[in-house]
């Protein structure tokens, strides 16, 4: 690929972010998600969200997107960093975008 290329497909990334998802980065970023295979062509469907931290991500993964009812009294006890770090970085990439983390499902 050349520099020219590479520049148009991350120009084309940062409009399809910035239209699709509101979100605007900043070239190291958007060099990030180019690196890990994301373009403008795949990023709707690779998108999975914006999340406060991995934690966070994980604990709505799986309490609310797979349907899991989980008393408050466990949840207070689950390690969801353990959570992230043993089972879903296998199947996220998680990218830090100011003060939240961008999840993107590696199985668009």
């Amino acid at each position: 690929m050349t520099i020219h290329q590479y520049t148009v497909e991350m120009f084309e990334l940062d409009d399809m972010l910035a239209e699709c998802f509101n979100l605007n980065l900043t070239r190291d970023q958007l060099n990030e998600l180019l690196e890990g295979g994301i373009t403008a062509n795949n990023v709707e469907d690779a998108f999975f969200g914006m999340y406060d931290s991995i934690q966070h991500f994980a604990e709505e993964l799986v309490c609310e997107i797979n349907g899991v009812d989980i008393p408050d009294f466990v949840l207070n006890h689950i390690d969801w960093q353990s959570m992230w770090d043993c089972e879903l970085r296998h199947d996220f990439d998680a990218y830090d975008i100011d003060d939240q983390v961008m999840i993107i499902n590696r199985h668009f």
